[in-house]
């Protein structure tokens, strides 16, 4: 037996005071999975937004990139892809126009990263508070419930014999 079920009035109070604080608990994690439902839905509202805008600015990326194919050759554009700086007789207006849609398209891809990222660490705040709300709700909660009934019991009981016992 545990030395918290026996039954003395300083475990009883103790165990109340365990419920009321789960109980608390409780209504806390209850709270904060509402707020973390609520963000979370914005969140997915962002990035939808994001993730159509994500399509749109690659299909454009990728039709200027052709163009620059189309107007200055394919091994000139492989050539000249990755450096800040190219020379000025090799750029084109297309290849100028591929680097801006590109540039434009990796920040927007950046953003869809991020954004992804917000909503997966905020399902699984979700997850988590979820999980600790039932926990308390289906498991602590209840075995101080029960623990404070047996205890209460058995002080009953312990004070109905101390009263037949001085009655004799």
């Amino acid at each position: 037996m545990n030395l918290s079920d026996y039954p003395t009035k300083n475990n009883l109070i103790q165990a109340r005071l365990g419920l009321r604080l789960a109980q608390q608990g409780y209504v806390l994690m209850d709270k904060k999975q509402q707020v973390l439902l609520k963000q979370l839905r914005d969140e997915k509202k962002v990035f939808a937004v994001i993730q159509a805008q994500v399509g749109e600015f690659i299909q454009h990326a990728y039709a200027a990139l052709g163009a620059a194919y189309m107007d200055v050759g394919m091994a000139t554009v492989e050539k000249y892809r990755m450096e800040e700086v190219y020379p000025l007789y090799v750029t084109s207006t297309s290849m100028d126009e591929a680097r801006k849609t590109w540039c434009a398209a990796k920040q927007i891809l950046l953003a869809f990263a991020e954004a992804q990222a917000r909503v997966d660490a905020l399902a699984q705040g979700v997850r988590k508070a979820q999980k600790r709300a039932a926990a308390l709700q289906h498991k602590v909660i209840p075995t101080y419930e029960a623990r404070i009934r047996t205890i209460s019991t058995q002080l009953e009981e312990r004070g109905r014999d101390e009263r037949v016992r001085l009655l004799v």
